[in-house]
Formats: structure tokens, C-alpha cells, sequence
């Protein structure tokens, strides 16, 4: 499976801040796909990710960044450590309360919060969604962002998808851990949501997200 082939993601997180030069986390960093392509202008990037083995793999794609198991729930450096503190698809994975008030301790004064989440009517978060319901959990981190003592400063929705070579292929997925299609009830979901698209190939399933920018001031 091929993730946001033309690098939208990256080309928006770098339109909303300049990682050149900065101390970035990024909490969520999964398997280092986003982390490795910022960390190489900045003066230090770590990521951390509950997941072991995502870490293990995020090692072998970058000797850049520094990577290590970790939650955004307590995030082990001093107070404003950070310039730039990335929440990559996570924060509705966790405490986001809690998660948004240890980025808010480890940014530096004048520090950008960039948070990523997707959007509930995109076909990807829908795909989960047949597994693991998070329409709760992402309404709830929104809410907590607009709680959380940061400032808005912008936020921008953009649409890439995620490439399945054949129908194949996106059955034999993972979704959520365990999540796989081959349950009758999950196929006729996912027949609902890809529509004639299921049967191309590739096929291609829309991803949409909402890119947050806040500032600490």
C-alpha cells in the first residue's frame, strides 16, 4: 500500500511552519514516514509512538531523528524544550487533556502546536470506523483543543488517499490491530463505502485531514 503518493501531508506541514533549524517532536510517529522526510533541516527531531515495533521499523528509515516508545500523556523533557511539538494522527489515541497539556509544558514560549487528524467523512477514517468506531474520540480531541490553552492560528483540510494495488491487497490490510476484511458484515460495509472503486486497480481510497496550527504564547 502506497500513503499520500504525491507527499501532500509533508507539503502542508511545511507550508504552516518552518522546521528549519527547530527542536521538533512528533508524537505518533508510527513507522517514521512523516518524520524522515522533516527531520533532515531541522537541529533535532524526536518522535516517539506507543507501538515497539513501529519503532523498530521508524529506525531503519532515518539515523536523523531520534526515535523511542513514548506517549504524548508524559513526555519525557524539561519545560520548553521544543519549538515545534506535531501530533501526527494521535491525539484522539490518547488523553488528549493530558496530552495537549504536556505539549503545552515542553513548547517554548512562541512555540507551534501542529496537530493532524483525520476527518470523520473520509473514506480511510470510515474504513476504520467499521472496526473501531473513533467518532467519539475525534469530536473529543477537537473539544479539547479548543479547551487547551493555545492559540489558533489556522487550520486547512487536505485530501491525498492511500494506493491498494488490487482488492486483494486492501482486505489483507490491518485495520486497528487486528481489524482485517473477512467477516461477511465488514466486506459489505466496505462495499458500501469504496463503491465501484473497490473493484479497480489500484484502488484507491480517499484520505481526508484537518491540519491544526496553534501558537503558544
Amino acid at each position: 500500500m502506497i500513503q499520500d503518493p504525491d507527499f501532500l501531508e509533508i507539503f502542508t506541514l511545511k507550508q504552516l511552519a518552518s522546521f528549519k533549524n527547530r527542536i521538533v517532536l512528533e508524537i505518533g510517529c508510527g513507522d517514521g514516514r512523516i518524520s524522515a522526510f522533516l527531520a533532515d533541516e531541522t537541529k533535532e527531531f524526536t518522535g516517539i509512538d506507543t507501538e515497539v515495533e513501529q519503532i523498530k521499523r521508524a529506525k531503519k528509515k532515518s539515523s536523523v531523528v531520534m526515535f523511542c516508545a513514548g506517549s504524548g500523556e508524559n513526555i519525557p523533557f524539561p519545560r520548553y524544550y521544543f519549538h515545534i511539538v506535531l501530533f501526527t494522527l494521535s491525539l484522539h489515541h490518547q488523553n488528549g487533556e493530558k496530552a495537549l497539556s504536556e505539549a503545552y509544558r515542553v513548547l517554548s514560549p512562541g512555540g507551534w502546536l501542529i496537530v493532524v487528524e483525520p476527518c470523520l467523512d473520509g473514506q480511510v477514517q470510515r474504513l476504520f470506523n467499521v472496526f473501531h468506531d473513533e467518532t467519539d474520540a475525534l469530536r473529543s480531541s477537537r473539544e479539547y483543543m479548543e479547551r487547551s490553552p493555545f492559540i489558533p492560528h489556522r487550520s486547512k483540510i487536505v485530501e491525498t488517499e492511500w494506493i491498494f494495488e488490487n482488492r486483494i491487497e486492501l482486505q489483507k490490510f490491518d485495520f486497528d490491530n487486528g481489524g482485517k476484511i473477512t467477516d461477511k458484515t465488514a466486506v459489505a460495509q466496505i462495499e458500501e463505502i469504496l463503491n465501484e472503486s473497490l473493484d479497480k486497480q489500484p484502488v484507491r481510497v480517499q484520505e481526508k485531514l484537518e491540519f491544526f496550527l496553534y501558537k503558544k504564547v
